[in-house]
């Protein structure tokens, strides 16, 4: 603290409750959290200095009895089918009716299959509202013993979306079951009318992965049981904020950050990079 400043000590001490909640230590971020808090209380802290420990410790007590996420998957490559479709816009947005395309896979709950836009630009998976109720997973308006659920904002990942929180207990992809995923369930909004969202396998279960390689030609994805050795040049991609991004190179030679973002359907450039470089 002498060295880095109060203000530091506590951003680093939140980042580590969150940490500790996206590996699934639910209890143990909501621990160390409290266990904080009250140090500050103790020594007469005002209370915007934990107001951020304490949105981590009220999210992450609501799951101290979930367990982790996980994988139970077969000792063999696991191939998954998906679907490649154009992604339809009003004509008034786009006047084609399309825009680019996205990866739809295959997900069963409670023995019914339903399509996932798969997305790696997604810190959570995700469910709207309409399709939580539409299809019963018991999130409204009492919560089943299938369904556990946050009724905070979820403030803790930076790499989610804002919304409530839920968990089925299983879903099914390709011969694999994704045990106790993280879902953000969210409300209507105004981007619905140009292009509504239902449901999203993101971050949270590929994360679970040490590779997988989607094969859009061949319309697959497979999840192998060994991962390939890096190539002589190393990794040319990195995970911060549970989004990956992909080094390149432009042609003058200027090193670039890519989002590799499979849930958006169209390649796009950051409004800061567009206007250094128009020409």
């Amino acid at each position: 603290q002498n060295e880095i400043g109060g203000s530091n000590v506590l951003g680093m001490t939140i980042l580590a409750c969150q940490i500790d909640g996206l590996r699934g230590n639910y209890a143990s971020a909501a621990q160390n959290a409290q266990s904080i808090i009250d140090q500050l209380k103790a020594q007469n802290a005002e209370k915007e200095a934990y107001e951020g420990l304490e949105q981590v410790f009220s999210f992450y007590s609501k799951l101290s009895s979930i367990p982790a996420p996980s994988i139970t998957r077969p000792d063999c490559d696991v191939s998954v089918p998906i679907e490649i479709e154009k992604v339809k816009l009003p004509t008034s947005v786009e006047p084609k009716g399309w825009r680019g395309t996205t990866i739809l896979i295959p997900v069963t709950i409670n023995g019914k299959t339903y399509r996932f836009i798969f997305d790696t630009g997604a810190g959570t998976s995700f469910m709207s509202e309409r399709f939580a109720k539409d299809h019963q997973f018991g999130f409204f308006p009492a919560l089943g013993a299938a369904w556990i659920a946050s009724k905070e904002r979820f403030l803790a990942d930076p790499g989610a979306m804002n919304g409530q929180m839920g968990t089925v207990e299983n879903m099914q992809i390709g011969s694999m079951i994704f045990h106790y995923p993280l879902i953000t369930v969210a409300p209507p909004n105004a981007l619905d009318s140009v292009m509504r969202v239902d449901a999203i396998l993101g971050m949270d279960f590929i994360n679970l992965f040490d590779e997988l390689r989607i094969y859009p030609k061949e319309k697959k994805i497979v999840f192998p049981v060994s991962s390939t050795p890096l190539p002589a040049s190393g990794r040319n991609m990195i995970l911060t904020d549970r989004a990956l991004k992909i080094k390149a190179e432009a042609n003058n030679g200027e090193r670039l950050k890519l989002h590799f973002d499979t849930g958006c359907s169209t390649d796009g450039l950051y409004y800061r990079y567009y206007e250094g470089h128009k020409s």
